[in-house]
């Protein structure tokens, strides 16, 4: 399987994938179509062009220069580009996104490895015109999801490949498995990050808070409401009004509880804030995958696969 590599200055294959293969003989026997779901980003973020295109002096490719040579590469039969969630002009943000895809489509050479490649823009063009829906009803990640489930359902579609920043996906991912499992559609689920961000975010800036599960782990706190997973849950939806005070006093207690100095983790006020600012479902890692035989490899793709017909 191959599916598009990012390129470091030097043009080596960049990522590590992690795979997690589970068996499911249905899985080998349905004919295979691929869907991308390439996650809305609010047009008012910061850095919404970075995000969503890249950046030509860094050569590094945003969501849709990255989802549109996946859906060449990989045969996709639907492309969903989402949501509603934030307008421009009238125009919502699915809407949007397709319209700056479409129009930018041209400038694609100017990243060295399309055009070393020899992509033909025209040929993708049509491919992007075909397959192309934007998704302007939903609100949110969750809505997101759910209405673009029902899109591949309908489609027939059984290999679904996430597409978004890299501080952005590994949410995306949770959710898709808790929200898929939940519909009762089982693809085999991919995510693929494209190169750049939000404005001044990296991947490693996302915090994965999973429950408990090692062997060798303080079992006094299983099934507490005061375990870290469910205690991050709560923090996330705490109401806008109160987030500054919250996060205030969260600051203290863990100087409290801390030694900054030696830990260096600490950032301030500012850095609680932007955390507690995401969406109730946010960085919380807590989705049950159920998966007893997965294993994980690496791989020369930015690549993670999840096989959901077995959870």
């Amino acid at each position: 399987m191959r599916l598009f590599p990012g390129h470091d200055t030097t043009g080596a294959l960049w990522g590590l994938a992690l795979v997690c293969l589970v068996g499911s003989a249905r899985s080998h026997t349905l004919p295979q179509r691929t869907a991308i779901l390439v996650h809305g980003c609010h047009l008012e973020a910061d850095g919404w062009e970075q995000a969503v295109w890249g950046d030509i002096p860094s050569q590094r490719m945003g969501r849709l220069p990255h989802a549109a040579l996946l859906a060449l590469r990989e045969d996709a039969v639907l492309m969903v580009l989402g949501t509603g969630g934030s307008a421009r002009g009238g125009i919502y943000e699915g809407e949007y996104t397709l319209q700056y895809l479409r129009r930018n489509l041209p400038r694609l050479y100017a990243f060295d490895a399309v055009r070393d490649e020899g992509i033909n823009l025209a040929a993708l063009a049509t491919l992007v015109e075909d397959i192309s829906v934007c998704e302007t009803s939903s609100k949110n990640t969750i809505e997101e999801l759910e209405e673009a489930g029902k899109l591949f359902a309908r489609a027939g579609v059984n290999r679904v490949i996430l597409v978004s920043s890299p501080a952005h996906l590994p949410r995306c991912l949770k959710t898709a498995v808790a929200v898929f499992g939940a519909a009762g559609y089982r693809p085999t689920l991919f995510s693929s990050p494209c190169e750049t961000c939000f404005s001044g975010c990296e991947a490693e800036d996302v915090v994965v808070i999973e429950p408990p599960h090692r062997g060798d782990r303080d079992k006094s706190m299983d099934g507490s409401p005061l375990a870290l997973h469910r205690l991050a849950a709560r923090a996330l939806r705490v109401p806008a009004h109160r987030k500054l005070s919250f996060a205030s006093s969260l600051d203290a207690l863990l100087r409290h509880h801390t030694d900054s100095q030696t830990t260096g983790d600490h950032k301030g006020v500012g850095s609680s804030v932007s955390t507690l600012n995401s969406e109730h479902d946010g960085l919380v890692h807590s989705a049950k995958q159920g998966a007893s035989n997965t294993r994980s490899e690496t791989s020369p793709t930015n690549l993670t696969e999840i096989d959901m017909q077995s959870t």
